[in-house]
């Protein structure tokens, strides 16, 4: 089988796959994976790794993997374009194109790979990324902003006293009766009015769907005034369908 592992900015998330069917997602920090990869030792052949991590983190993740597997980690890049056929090919809008940030670069391989066609994607996790592809396949380019957790420890930076709760199921439109429901539901709109407005004016004629990824996916999805589908783990699919398939 195939271990496929994200190494994101918060934690790591990995699975395994073979033909097309990928089984039960994992997260967790370096331990975790640790005693993942040692439990299914036997049944891993190939590992592919996809990390927005710097070299040093990287060298320290493949000396987990190979504690327990003699097996090259292949590390995935960006690169000017993703060809699925010959009349669909997935293009990149960076010059430099290994510069793309590998975790978005493999949502859109993700994605391209079912509709064929254009779409916006939101990765809504420590940052926030968006990106917009037309329907001729070519990448138009996207934005970073600071995500919900970062942008609520931004503002409590230099604020002693503004104390957040770790769960709130706030809505955006819901106006806070604690500082820190009032912290957590303006972040939440902001982002969801920034997501909402980048969307109205992109979409136009083609009619591009709106998909959510990363941890927050499902808290501005409830929120969000606009139509949008939530798809989980489209970094992982994406390294299989870039690196395997």
């Amino acid at each position: 089988m195939i271990l496929l592992i994200d190494q994101g900015n918060s934690s790591n998330k990995w699975c395994l796959a073979e033909k097309d069917k990928f089984c039960k997602y994992n997260s967790g920090l370096l331990p975790d994976l640790d005693k993942f990869i040692s439990d299914h030792s036997k049944d891993i052949k190939s590992v592919y790794l996809a990390s927005v991590k710097n070299e040093q983190q990287i060298e320290c993740l493949t000396k987990v993997i190979n504690n327990h597997l003699n097996i090259e980690t292949q590390v995935a890049t960006s690169k000017a374009k993703y060809c699925l056929s010959k009349n669909h090919i997935l293009k990149n809008a960076y010059k430099t194109s290994e510069q793309l940030g590998i975790d978005r670069w493999l949502a859109m391989v993700a994605i391209y790979n079912q509709t064929k066609k254009g779409f916006i994607v939101v990765d809504a996790g420590s940052a926030l990324t968006l990106d917009v592809v037309d329907n001729s396949g070519q990448h138009l380019g996207g934005h970073i902003i600071p995500g919900l957790s970062m942008q609520k420890k931004l503002l409590s930076a230099d604020t002693d006293k503004v104390l957040f709760e770790s769960n709130s199921d706030a809505s955006a439109f819901r106006l806070g009766c604690s500082t820190s429901e009032a912290v957590h539901n303006g972040c939440l709109s902001t982002l969801c009015s920034y997501i909402a407005e980048m969307y109205n004016y992109h979409n136009g004629k083609d009619s591009l769907p709106l998909i959510l990824t990363g941890g927050d996916a499902d808290a501005l999805s409830k929120t969000l005034t606009v139509d949008n589908i939530v798809q989980k783990h489209l970094v992982l699919n994406g390294l299989y369908f870039y690196m395997v398939a």
